[in-house]
C-alpha cells in the first residue's frame, strides 16, 4: 500500500465505507508517524478518538480481531498511531494533493547526503585478527579454543563447541556500524541481536558463570541454565537473568540508559542494590546518578528494531532524532522550536534517509535539512 492509497483508504475508514479486509489492511499500515494526541490542543480531540475507537470496536468481527492476532497492547498502539493522526488527516491529504514531486525527483526541502559511509561489522579474535562479517561468506570463520565460529543465513554469528580442552576460554568481540544489525548465537544457545553502533564482548564458550560486556543496544534471547546465570555487563552495572528475554539500551554518547523486559525475569544490579523487573517493565537511569525509575512499556515498541523499524511511543523529538542519526551515520542539530514535543509511531528504516524525514514530514510538525551529514530539524510550537 502506497502512501496515497493509505490516505484515500483512512479517509474512507473516517467515513465508515470500509470492508473487514480493508480495515485490516490498514491496521497492518503503520507506516507513518504521527504527533500524539495528548500534545495537541485542538478541540474535540478526544472526543474523535472516542468515535473512531467505537467505529473500530463495532465494525470489526471478533474472527477478524483473532486474524489480526495483535496482542491487546500492540494493537492499542497501532489504532492510537492512527487516531494521532486524525485531527491531521485532512492536512496530509492537501500536502501529498498539492505536492509537485514526480517518480524520481527528489522530495522538496530534503536534500541528499554527499556521500554514503561505510558499514560494515567487524568480529575481533582472540588474537587481535579482524574478519569483516559484512563481507564474509556464509560458513566456518574462524576456530578458537575448541569452538568454531561460522556465519550464517547472512548476518547471525553462531559459536559451537568442538572440543573445549583448554580451561579458559578466548574471548572475541563484535562492533556493529551505523546502519548495521548482526546477531550472535553463543556457545551455550543464548541469541543476542546487535542494534547499530554496537559493540558486545564475550567468551567464546562459557566454563560456569556465562558473562558478557555491553555497549549500545541489543536484544537478549537466554538459554535457561538455572546453576549458571547470564549476567550482561554495561555502563559499570549489571543485569543478571536465568533463561529470559531483555532489551537494553545503553550507548556511551548518551547519559542515560534502560532495560526492558520481554519476557521471563531479569534482576539489575544497579548502585549496590538490585531491582527485579517484571514483564513489560522497563528500567531507566541516568550516568553518575543514584537514583532510577520502573515503569510499565509497550514492549513490542522497545524491541521493533529487531524487524527494521524506528517505534516510539510519546518520545521527544530529540530521542527520536537520536535514533535516526545514529542508524544513518549523520548528527543532528536543532534549529528551533520545541524539542520537548511528544510523538508515537512507526516508521520502517529504509535504505535512503529522505524516505524517513518525509514521513516525519508529513506530521507538519517538523520540517528537516540536510547540510553535508548533518541533519537541521526546525520544529512547530
Amino acid at each position: 500500500m502506497t502512501e496515497e492509497e493509505f490516505l484515500i483508504q483512512y479517509e474512507l475508514y473516517l467515513k465508515g465505507k470500509l470492508d473487514e479486509d480493508e480495515i485490516r489492511a490498514l491496521h497492518a499500515y503503520q507506516d507513518e508517524m504521527s504527533l500524539d494526541i495528548a500534545d495537541r490542543e485542538e478541540p474535540g480531540a478526544e472526543e474523535i478518538k472516542q468515535a473512531i475507537l467505537a467505529r473500530l470496536q463495532n465494525s470489526m468481527q471478533p474472527a477478524v480481531r483473532h486474524q489480526i492476532r495483535r496482542r491487546p497492547g500492540r494493537l492499542w498502539w497501532a489504532v492510537a498511531a492512527m487516531l494521532a493522526g486524525l485531527s491531521a488527516g485532512v492536512i496530509y491529504t492537501i500536502q501529498l494533493r498539492n505536492a509537485k514531486t514526480s517518480q524520481g525527483k527528489e522530495y522538496s526541502g530534503v536534500s541528499q547526503p554527499d556521500s554514503r559511509h561505510e558499514r560494515r561489522t567487524y568480529l575481533t579474535l582472540a588474537n587481535g585478527k579482524q574478519v569483516s562479517l559484512s563481507d564474509a561468506a556464509d560458513g566456518p570463520l574462524a576456530s578458537s579454543a575448541g569452538v568454531l565460529a561460522s556465519k550464517r543465513s547472512g548476518s547471525i554469528l553462531s559459536y559451537s563447541q568442538q572440543d573445549t580442552k583448554t580451561a579458559i576460554p578466548d574471548t572475541n568481540s563484535i562492533v556493529t556500524p551505523a546502519g548495521e544489525q548482526f546477531a550472535v548465537t553463543l556457545a551455550d544457545g543464548s541469541r543476542v541481536y546487535l542494534n547499530a553502533g554496537t559493540s558486545l564482548r564475550f567468551p567464546v564458550f562459557f566454563g560456569g558463570r556465562r558473562e558478557v560486556y555491553l555497549t549500545g543496544e541489543a536484544c537478549f534471547e537466554v538459554s535457561a541454565d538455572a546453576s549458571n546465570p547470564f549476567i550482561v555487563h554495561v555502563n559499570g552495572e549489571s543485569v543478571k537473568a536465568l533463561g529470559t528475554m531483555f532489551n537494553i539500551k545503553a550507548h556511551t554518547e548518551e547519559n542515560t540508559a534502560s532495560v526492558t523486559l520481554v519476557r521471563g525475569a531479569v534482576n539489575v544490579a544497579l548502585r549496590g542494590k538490585e531491582q527485579t523487573l517484571r514483564i513489560g517493565q522497563q528500567l531507566n537511569y541516568k550516568a553518575g546518578q543514584t537514583t532510577y525509575s520502573v515503569k510499565d512499556v509497550n514492549t513490542d515498541i522497545v524491541i521493533a528494531w529487531k524487524e527494521g523499524y524506528f517505534a516510539f511511543d510519546r518520545e521527544s523529538i530529540t530521542s527520536i532524532m537520536a535514533e535516526i542519526g545514529r542508524w544513518y551515520n549523520m548528527k543532528v542539530i536543532f534549529a528551533g522550536g520545541n524539542v520537548n514535543r511528544k510523538f508515537s509511531g512507526k516508521i520502517m528504516r529504509f535504505t535512503n534517509i529522505t524516505d524517513v524525514l518525509r514521513r516525519l514530514e508529513m506530521t507538519g510538525a517538523m520540517k528537516f535539512s540536510i547540510q553535508k551529514n548533518t541533519i537541521v530539524v526546525t520544529i512547530g510550537e
